[in-house]
């Protein structure tokens, strides 16, 4: 995939297969990147630290499109309480690379 296909607005770039997918969208219907990025969500996606928009942000997208499965997000994500600044601290925390394996010296 290039540079310009990435840039493209219209343009999703979906990772994986459902349930399990990512879709990588490069705008927004209704937040700009400075917003998104202002108010992200950092967390990891498996052992890798990744971007997310952040709740409010994610429910407006959603009411935006306003597909069945948008509608079931939407209140999956309202019916779970907002974390507090201790337990966001945790979860937001990303996760610890893995150890490198030590280098060994030529054989003697």
């Amino acid at each position: 995939m290039s540079v310009e296909a990435l840039l493209d607005p219209g343009v999703i770039v979906q990772l994986g297969v459902a349930p399990v997918r990512v879709d990588v969208l490069s705008s927004f219907a209704t937040v700009t990147f400075r917003e998104a990025w202002q108010k992200r969500h950092d967390a990891a996606f498996g052992r890798v630290p990744a971007h997310y928009l952040g709740r409010e942000h994610l429910i407006a997208e959603k009411l935006h499109f306003d597909r069945p499965q948008d509608r079931a997000d939407i209140a999956a994500l309202r019916a779970v309480p907002r974390p507090t600044k201790r337990l966001r601290a945790v979860i937001e925390k990303p996760p610890a690379p893995p150890p490198r394996a030590k280098k060994r010296g030529a054989p003697r």
